[in-house]
């Protein structure tokens, strides 16, 4: 979507009342500035992973306007990464490819889960598809479904799915939440670039693009799951409105074995930790993420840490 700019300021009386007539061309010059940071911001993200991969020896050409990065780790081994110029693309394969953002997820998927790892997984929140591709080749007997309600990165995401021969992992149009409705897309949320597109109810009389929601509930039986091994959540606020309801989240919490969520505001944080210990899920921080696990995996879970560089348990 594009950055309406400094014209969107114009008609927000209520932005500009809060200031004096002689500030408002400041005002206005601030709006342009963080706007020009904000792509400066990116642009250093992308030459930051052109240098990593000139340094490692990967290929690296453009196309159109994405930039191709074949990178290859032992981590995840070889991928073709597909990126858009000028987005938080790179900020989000730096963080899911390069940080490997959820290393300590698949190290406790492993020791937890009796299988040796998560046979089925939902990628609430997909994007472009990093957090999917390190899901896979972390577990590439795995069934994954990844949910992205942004039509632009969710067309990356399965472009990025298939250039690496994925056509098995479903890719969903629909917004994680607390059930089916109609909800508006919105770039109001964080720092507004492509990683940031949230959902919210639509609000009366203005024009914003619809997508359509699911709650988790309906997510397992459309996919004919009675059990969930590994729910991801990073959707941007939504996850709030996904534990609202206790009823609901008394219906499919017990189902899974594993999350690995990333949390927005506080208030938010103490409703999902209210819920996850009324359904004895041991927790524990990493980084932006808390990772939870229900009995019995919590005591494999924790003793899995032991040999773990990791946090200690919330």
């Amino acid at each position: 979507m594009k950055d309406p700019g400094w014209r969107s300021w114009l008609p927000r009386r209520a932005i500009f009342g809060q200031y004096p007539p002689r500030e408002w061309i400041s005002v206005l010059v601030t709006a342009r500035v963080r706007k020009y940071l904000d792509e400066r911001r990116s642009f250093g993200e992308e030459l930051a992973a052109f240098n990593l991969a000139l340094n490692r020896g990967w290929s690296l050409r453009r196309d159109g306007e994405h930039n191709v990065i074949e990178h290859h780790t032992p981590e995840v081994g070889g991928l073709t990464v597909r990126l858009r110029r000028g987005t938080s693309d790179f900020a989000v394969y730096q963080q899911c490819l390069i940080e490997c953002h959820y290393r300590l997820v698949a190290h406790l998927a492993r020791h937890c889960l009796p299988a040796g790892g998560p046979a089925t997984i939902v990628d609430g929140g997909a994007n472009i598809g990093m957090s999917a591709l390190f899901f896979a080749r972390s577990f590439p007997s795995a069934r994954i479904w990844c949910l992205e309600p942004d039509p632009h990165s969710r067309a990356m995401c399965q472009r990025n799915l298939i250039e690496n021969g994925l056509n098995d992992v479903a890719v969903l149009e629909e917004a994680l939440w607390s059930s089916a409705q109609r909800l508006a897309l919105h770039e109001d949320f964080r720092d507004g670039r492509s990683w940031s597109v949230a959902v919210r109810p639509p609000r009366q009389g203005a024009s914003e693009p619809i997508v359509r929601s699911i709650g988790i509930a309906d997510l397992l039986r459309r996919t004919g799951l009675d059990r969930l091994d590994l729910l991801k959540l990073d959707i941007e606020g939504a996850e709030a409105a996904v534990f609202e309801d206790p009823r609901s989240v008394d219906d499919w919490l017990p189902r899974i074995a594993l999350l690995a969520i990333e949390v927005h505001s506080p208030h938010t944080k103490t409703l999902i930790l209210e819920a996850l210990a009324r359904h004895e899920f041991s927790t524990v921080r990493d980084g932006e993420l808390l990772i939870a696990a229900r009995r019995p995996e919590s005591a494999r879970m924790l003793a899995a840490l032991r040999d773990a560089a990791a946090p200690s348990p919330v």
